[in-house]
């Protein structure tokens, strides 16, 4: 999908937002809808984001690329780090985008009503799906348990259960992990959950993060 149309198509949908009930005085439509992060070479991932909402309403002006891609901060550090380590190039072979593409007036989580994501997300999932028809099976990374809420199909919801969790991890073992398979996500495709950034400092992601990774790994190859 060309960005020029899915920017027009976005904004649609932010207008039907603004006429959402539930929704009209938690978005916030001025700052429009940053661009997707297109690779320069083919598509070999995909890397789903959860919404542009950062906590420093300073901050969210700046924000035009999807988790600021354009920019070396903390969020690309750790995606390069994962591309590198499936020997891949951040900026030639990942196209990252939101689920939610809309700036919220508070970051989602802060909000009461814990509906707020699930209640936006079902008007941009038609797009989102549409969107990526551009990169037919290529695999999903998912960041974050709020965005595994809402496109797992059975609700297995906690991304250290497919890590491996409860189970001791032993080095070199990958049958503890597990991913979202087509026909148990709303994407319809093969989806990996992983911590967001700040999460993946806690010692059970760190101790598990490049086998985790080796695991998917092995799925790429498969595909290529």
């Amino acid at each position: 999908m060309l960005l020029g149309e899915l920017q027009h198509k976005s904004l649609a949908v932010l207008r039907e937002l603004q006429r959402t009930p539930e929704l009209s005085d938690k978005i916030e439509p001025s700052l429009g809808i940053p661009n997707p992060f297109r690779p320069r070479s083919v598509v070999k991932l995909i890397i789903l984001g959860q919404d542009p909402t950062v906590k420093r309403k300073e901050s969210r002006a700046s924000i035009t690329v999807v988790l600021n891609l354009d920019k070396g901060d903390a969020h690309w550090h750790y995606l390069h780090s994962i591309c590198r380590k499936l020997r891949l190039s951040l900026h030639d072979n990942v196209y990252a985008t939101n689920l939610v593409k809309n700036f919220f007036v508070e970051p989602p989580a802060s909000y009461s009503d814990g509906r707020i994501l699930s209640l936006a997300s079902e008007q941009w999932l038609p797009l989102v799906r549409s969107e990526l028809e551009e990169f037919p099976e290529v695999p999903v990374i998912a960041l974050g348990e709020p965005l595994l809420q809402i496109i797992a199909i059975d609700n297995q919801a906690q991304v250290k259960k497919y890590w491996g969790y409860p189970r001791r991890h032993v080095k070199g073992d990958l049958s503890i992990f597990q991913f979202l398979r087509p026909e148990d996500n709303r994407l319809g495709r093969i989806v990996f959950p992983f911590p967001h950034q700040p999460s993946a400092r806690k010692k059970f992601y760190q101790d598990r993060m490049s086998s985790y990774i080796r695991y998917v790994g092995t799925f790429l190859r498969r595909a290529a």
